[in-house]
């Protein structure tokens, strides 16, 4: 009887006890959370409700929503919103169509396959600072490799510049969006079609 008590009550100090190691191994993770991604989406929400930008962030005023007021009374929306329907809808199509190519064609076992594996996951890996001075180069109008050789096919005259026009630039963006996110999609899927069994 007395053995039966002793463990009850040894249950109900286990219930009671508060262990905080859980919360200790997790508390540098929501940190990090907190300082890169919520604490900047709050202050882009502050920041949309004043009259700031780069020049005088210290020195803005709150208007409310003003800004969203001047910007659906625009006559740039259109143009926003048809840049962001073909961006959304040409960016998320084209990076599965390729990706699902892709990994159609390296699906089978190929003699070179890891190699090609690797050279495809390239773009994915490289920094978004080195992508942008990358693709900078190649579209620049004076000495840009792309522009080079679409001048040398005759399809676009010399010193074109692919952001100066609106439909233009909206192509540019999405062939740099393509180069980096086609090989993530690619991945998914190969990793998806490896799962199905042969027979």
């Amino acid at each position: 009887m007395i053995i039966k008590l002793q463990n009850r009550i040894n249950k109900k100090s286990n219930y009671k006890r508060f262990d905080k190691t859980p919360y200790v191994l997790i508390s540098p993770s929501v940190i990090i959370i907190f300082a890169i991604l919520i604490i900047p989406i709050f202050y882009a929400i502050f920041l949309s409700l004043t009259d700031s930008n780069l020049l005088k962030l210290n020195s803005a005023s709150f208007i409310g929503l003003e800004n969203f007021k001047n910007f659906f009374i625009s006559d740039n929306l259109t143009k926003v919103l048809y840049a962001t329907i073909v961006y959304v809808i040409g960016g998320v199509s084209l990076t599965f169509f390729i990706g699902l190519v892709i990994a159609w064609l390296l699906n089978n076992s190929l003699k070179f396959n890891f190699l090609f594996k690797g050279i495809i996951i390239l773009p994915w890996a490289v920094p978004q600072v080195v992508l942008v001075l990358i693709w900078k180069w190649m579209l620049n109008p004076q000495n840009g490799v792309i522009n080079f050789f679409l001048n040398k096919l005759g399809l676009i005259p010399k010193g074109f510049s692919w952001l100066s026009n609106v439909n233009f630039a909206i192509l540019a963006i999405l062939m740099v969006t393509l180069w980096k996110q086609y090989p993530l999609s690619f991945m998914i899927l190969l990793a998806g079609m490896k799962t199905i069994p042969e027979e």
